[in-house]
């Protein structure tokens, strides 16, 4: 859970136990005509129902029956209690567990580093650095651009005012960025992130579009930092310069580049980053953020053994910028 009342700043609280937030229920006797439309109902009044930040847990587990074989897993968090990247260890280590119990085994399962070490290393960096740095990269800014994107064709949820978009390349495109990164030595984040930053500043009209970016916040430098749960991602303001008569290849060379430097300050808290600077308080950096999601998937995850498998995924967050970027390899 987490605490702010009456301290100088809030604290994650570790609780030695708590009550486990599972429910099951049995819905064999709903016809299978009517079981899609009840889900949907159910997934939306419990996104309705949100979180008490300042109790534990902040997560809870639905385990719907449809039929003799087959179940609905819905397992719902707050973003505070960890990212994409921690929901995917914890996903693996389930289904290590459920591969040894399912054999009659107890899993060897190794205990990561806590979250604790992270905290304790972030205490160690070095603020005057990075409020030199972001005031650098700052310095002139003034407001984001507006996106007059307008309304026409949103489609989705009444109660979130938005809608959402999914849009696959085919595999001829993307090979080609690929072939296109490893040629020039960038990455796909990058050739993505340069193509985001060029439509942001035609949308806004301006020569140094601004958007936020989304990093994964774990540093290398600390040893075990992989296999940490937590929440580790933070949202950084990207600040892009485009010149009419650049390169494309060169300047995304120089767009890596800059993304390589902003890392070594991607711990800097994003409240922080606003008071270094043009912007008033309350005043948002940005109104687009770009996530580049890459963390570990194991393909074979799925295929549990014995005839029982996992299908059907699907997710749903909800952001708090009017437009989001998510980019899947």
């Amino acid at each position: 859970g987490f605490n702010w009342e009456k301290r100088k700043e809030p604290f994650q609280i570790v609780y030695r136990g708590v009550d486990a937030p599972w429910a099951e229920h049995d819905w064999r006797a709903v016809p299978a005509a009517g079981q899609a439309a009840r889900l949907e109902e159910f997934l939306r009044e419990d996104r309705r129902r949100s979180f008490d930040l300042a109790t534990a847990p902040l997560l809870r587990v639905h385990v719907i029956r449809m039929s003799e074989t087959a179940w609905h897993f819905c397992w719902s968090h707050h973003h505070l209690l960890l990212d994409g990247w921690s929901r995917s260890l914890l996903v693996q280590e389930w289904l290590q567990r459920y591969r040894a119990a399912l054999r009659g085994e107890r899993a060897a399962v190794a205990v990561p580093r806590p979250f604790k070490h992270y905290l304790a290393w972030l205490r160690q960096q070095d603020a005057a650095a990075a409020e030199a740095f972001w005031r650098r990269e700052l310095a002139g800014f003034e407001a984001p651009a507006a996106l007059t994107l307008g309304r026409a064709g949103m489609k989705g949820e009444k109660e979130q005012g938005g809608g959402e978009v999914e849009i696959f390349l085919s595999a001829e495109d993307s090979r080609v960025v690929r072939e296109f990164a490893a040629r020039r030595q960038l990455t796909a984040n990058t050739v993505a992130q340069g193509a985001w930053s060029l439509l942001l500043g035609r949308l806004g009209g301006t020569g140094e579009p601004v958007c936020g970016v989304t990093v994964s916040g774990r540093p290398a430098e600390l040893p075990g930092v992989e296999t940490m749960v937590g929440l580790f991602i933070n949202t950084l303001p990207l600040r892009v310069a485009i010149a009419a008569d650049a390169r494309v290849g060169s300047w995304l060379e120089t767009l890596q580049k800059k993304m390589t430097e902003l890392r070594r300050f991607e711990s800097t808290p994003l409240a922080r980053i606003q008071s270094w600077s043009g912007l008033g308080h309350g005043e948002a950096m940005f109104e687009s953020i770009f996530v580049f999601e890459n963390y570990p998937v194991d393909p074979a995850a799925a295929d549990l053994g014995t005839g029982f498998t996992i299908g059907g995924i699907s997710s749903f967050e909800r952001p708090n910028y009017p437009l989001t970027l998510l980019v899947s390899p």
